[in-house]
């Protein structure tokens, strides 16, 4: 069965979105500045269909891929604005009933930004408030926990590493973070 991606622009746009964040991080903006122009298109088609909900879900993608572009560009300030603003904007969208969860939410990665930055205090608030809507999150435990550390407040490190072991517990994992868990755990 071959699908017609073209008559789903935003059910495309998590791929697109997902190579943009993708490149980003590896440092190869030409090609996510390319997958960014490609969500532009799909917001406007969704506009075009005045289809309002998915519209605003390419556009907090949209926000989210400019922000982080931003900040490999070396523009914390305008970085951080506009990841605050994808987070206000995903924050205040209802999530439809049968579409699934975010990629990554905006807030988690709003609190990955600040942490980025050298801003623990404020990476632990965004990772607790992410932790409320998206409960159990890998990426978002681990990022709480690491913040916590950072922060000195090794009780509440502690919480978080426990936390993370817990989730994978049945789960036979080298991942660095399962590994600085169980390092930090047994140190202290």
């Amino acid at each position: 069965l071959e699908i017609d991606w073209e008559k789903f622009p935003w059910q495309a746009s998590l791929l697109h979105f997902a190579k943009a964040l993708g490149n980003i991080h590896i440092n190869n903006l030409e090609t996510a500045q390319n997958e960014l122009d490609i969500l532009r298109s799909f917001e406007q088609e969704l506009i075009t269909l005045e289809d309002a909900y998915k519209a605003n879900q390419v556009a907090i993608q949209i926000k989210t891929i400019e922000a982080w572009m931003q900040l490999k560009k070396g523009n914390n300030e305008d970085a951080l604005a506009l990841m605050n603003n994808a987070a206000e904007m995903e924050s205040e969208t209802s999530k439809h009933p049968v579409t699934p969860g975010e990629i990554l939410p905006a807030d988690e990665l709003l609190a990955d930004m600040l942490l980025a930055l050298n801003k623990p205090q404020e990476a632990l608030a965004a990772y607790e408030e992410n932790l409320k809507r998206h409960p159990e999150r890998f990426n978002g435990v681990y990022g709480a926990a690491k913040a916590s550390k950072q922060l000195g407040n090794f009780e509440k490190a502690s919480l978080y590493f426990k936390q993370l072991l817990e989730l994978t517990k049945e789960v036979n994992s080298d991942r660095i973070e399962v590994k600085e868990a169980k390092l930090f755990l047994q140190s202290i």
